[in-house]
């Protein structure tokens, strides 16, 4: 793995964890101004927003199968760590968008 595949890599794991704390403050705590305004944008584009997120989620998932023997143990867990939160945060996320709106018609 080269320098920029690795800086693409940490990117996805930086946006994925940005994205769901957004989502979880804004879901949870709506009176924080800034935080308001970027779930409203979240659930404005949630079809969009959750595609890319499900193309993120399954690079880093892909990657840390294909390259979990390449790295020391503490880097394997950290990632093992990181794949299986940003996994069930997106599953979680899912589940609250998509039975909200099928609960609210």
């Amino acid at each position: 793995m080269n320098a920029t595949d690795r800086n693409l890599l940490i990117a996805t794991y930086a946006l994925l964890f940005i994205l769901n704390i957004f989502f979880a403050l804004g879901k949870w705590c709506p009176g924080l101004p800034l935080i308001g305004g970027c779930f409203e944008f979240i659930t404005a584009y949630k079809g969009t927003i959750t595609f890319l997120e499900i193309l993120g989620v399954m690079t880093i998932f892909a990657e840390m199968i294909l390259n979990y023997d390449n790295h020391e143990r503490a880097i394997r867990n950290l990632k093992l760590v990181g794949v299986v939160i940003l996994t069930f945060a997106f599953i979680a996320k899912v589940f609250v968008n998509y039975l909200d709106s099928a609960l609210l018609q």
